[in-house]
């Protein structure tokens, strides 16, 4: 009997390569990101990028498994960015926008301010929108998409959730290429995505 092909897509909240707020070993601040980037993991490293490396051993372990049903996929979105709902609490990235839009700095947060990096996002809508194209695409098994728009500095990310223009131009610092060519779209600009947050 021939068990029909599923797809599972797995979402990682950071990519392993990530040392927020700061680049991985060998990366300055400006360099790009890839998918090609070998997995970087530091003891240093917050929470949510240490954890991010468990899921992902696993995930490259079952996709070495012979006789496996299932076409598995994985989008990387960075701090997928949306409009705030009255409750400033609502989300970590909710939460997150709120701390930088008022320049709040609770806990260790304050490092954002002082060190000043760079911070990659994307629109949610662009993400929904990767979700369904990745859905229809073929031969896409073991792939691994990052999924960013463009990053801006933290001071510039307050200014542009408080309507306001930014000093420094956008760079990229985690790709995008290879997500926007297979899945046939174009993201946003933060700038739009941030200005609309809190209009």
């Amino acid at each position: 009997m021939r068990v029909p092909l599923k797809k599972l897509f797995s979402f990682r909240r950071y990519p392993p390569t990530i040392n927020f707020p700061f680049p991985p070993d060998g990366k300055g601040p400006e360099d790009p990101i890839t998918e090609q980037d070998k997995p970087y993991y530091s003891e240093s490293s917050n929470p949510y990028a240490q954890a991010s490396l468990r899921p992902t051993r696993l995930l490259n372990n079952s996709l070495g498994s012979t006789g496996i049903s299932t076409l598995i996929s994985s989008l990387s979105p960075q701090h997928p960015s949306w409009r705030a709902t009255l409750r400033k609490d609502d989300s970590t990235t909710a939460g997150f926008q709120y701390l930088v839009k008022n320049r709040i700095a609770p806990n260790a947060s304050e490092v954002l301010y002082t060190s000043n990096p760079y911070f990659a996002m994307i629109g949610v809508e662009d993400v929904a929108k990767s979700i369904y194209a990745a859905i229809n695409l073929k031969d896409n098994h073991g792939v691994n998409l990052l999924l960013s728009s463009e990053s801006y500095t933290v001071s510039d990310m307050h200014l542009l959730l408080n309507g306001k223009n930014a000093i420094e131009e956008p760079i990229k610092v985690y790709s995008s290429e290879i997500a926007e060519k297979r899945l046939n779209l174009k993201f946003r600009p933060m700038k739009e995505v941030l200005k609309g947050i809190y209009s």
